[in-house]
């Protein structure tokens, strides 16, 4: 999100809801289409799957910048400790600035001056917290998140909102690994947009072979109207230079999005770099297609290859 996987409905081009700057993302989880449940390495498991986090030892940050569509950027930082203790840990925070927000009828104002233009710009933080505890084995793993959000805008004004997620993750077999799960909204103050919507969501994610991945992930908004699919794939052609490619449809907003990513790997380090381009979605014919980039700096603190951070 940026590439998330909670989508918004459509907009203008250069027009932003909140939802798609709502969830963590990373620039690794952005190359693979969002299909990043299942993976224990990737840091925006604090928040949509924190059990899947338990089920790998690592002691890693992870650093995050964004250029969204329009005038949006974004600023992400995480940790993940889940090698020191029985219980992991994640803590991440965001920071989005947004050029124009989109307005709900009981946001417009009751009138305007004839001929002005009426933006809604401003900034947006949420602050996110994961637990998971997994079984001796690492192969069973039971999760807890929490997600803080409030934003400032110049004509909706101050919002915030809190929620609550839920997931279990296995690891049946070392090629295989799954993950499912929901959120809900404990509290989102008057918004009725995707942060104040429950939802229930999976991931799987398949590797027969160490330079091959693929995983499927899948989220459904209650009721369930509108289902969201990612696809992502992972190859690695030689050693310390993975590549991603990957596909998000979002079917009540008629958006389809190719994405792909790059990363260049050491044993502690690691520089992603996701692409995400909305290639078909409902906007006016003469608006530019929405560019979304993400660039990543990952961080391990132990002596040991990065793909099993």
């Amino acid at each position: 999100m940026l590439l998330s996987t909670l989508s918004s409905q459509a907009l203008p081009a250069g027009t932003q809801a909140f939802g798609d700057t709502l969830a963590l993302t990373t620039a690794q989880s952005q190359g693979m289409g969002g299909a990043s449940r299942a993976d224990p390495r990737d840091h925006v498991n604090i928040q949509l799957s924190p059990a899947t986090l338990g089920l790998r030892d690592a002691y890693a940050f992870s650093f995050q910048g964004f250029i969204l569509p329009g005038a949006d950027k974004g600023l992400q930082v995480s940790a993940v400790d889940s090698s020191t203790s029985a219980v992991t840990l994640g803590m991440a925070w965001r920071y989005t600035y947004f050029g124009d927000l989109e307005l709900d009828s009981s946001q417009l104002p009751g009138w305007t001056q004839e001929g002005s233009t009426l933006e809604n710009t401003g900034h947006s933080q949420q602050v996110v917290l994961g637990l998971a505890y997994a079984s001796p084995d690492n192969r069973v793993s039971l999760g807890l998140g929490g997600l803080g959000w409030w934003r400032t805008a110049d004509v909706s004004g101050t919002e915030q909102g809190f929620r609550l997620g839920m997931s279990v993750a296995a690891m049946p077999q070392q090629t295989l690994t799954m993950a499912a799960g929901g959120s809900f909204a404990v509290a989102s103050g008057d918004s009725q947009g995707i942060e104040s919507m429950p939802w229930l969501d999976a991931g799987l994610k398949w590797q027969p072979v160490e330079p091959f991945s693929l995983s499927v992930d899948l989220l459904l908004p209650l009721p369930p109207e509108s289902p969201e699919i990612s696809l992502g794939t992972r190859l690695v052609p030689t050693v310390g230079l993975p590549f991603r490619f990957g596909l998000y449809h979002a079917s009540g907003q008629g958006l389809t999005a190719l994405t792909a990513g790059i990363s260049i790997e050491s044993d502690t380090l690691s520089l992603d770099y996701g692409l995400r381009v909305d290639a078909w979605t409902d906007r006016a014919a003469d608006d530019p297609v929405p560019i979304w980039h993400g660039l990543g700096l990952r961080v391990g603190m132990q002596p040991e290859k990065l793909g099993s951070l």
